[in-house]
């Protein structure tokens, strides 16, 4: 999960992984009510700058890249 909005002279993006929920079955489920946020990163990006989700490389994955690029105008 990704929220993000303006702030200052950038964006702020927050990355979350999504866990099961205490008490629930440990395994892959799409359904919302046994999932919770669990808080990967929090980034303050400035136009056209590029980071990577470096948390994501202690569970194993490769790290995704976020771009902040303004749109045109504004």
């Amino acid at each position: 999960m990704i929220r993000a909005w303006i702030e200052g002279d950038g964006a702020r993006v927050q990355v979350y992984g999504m866990a099961t929920k205490r008490g629930e079955a440990a395994r892959f489920t799409t359904d919302q009510s046994k999932l919770q946020p669990v808080e990967l990163g929090s980034y303050h990006l400035r136009p056209n700058q590029t980071v990577p989700i470096s948390e994501l490389v202690s569970l194993g994955v490769k790290p995704l890249m976020l771009s902040y690029k303004p749109l045109a105008g504004s």
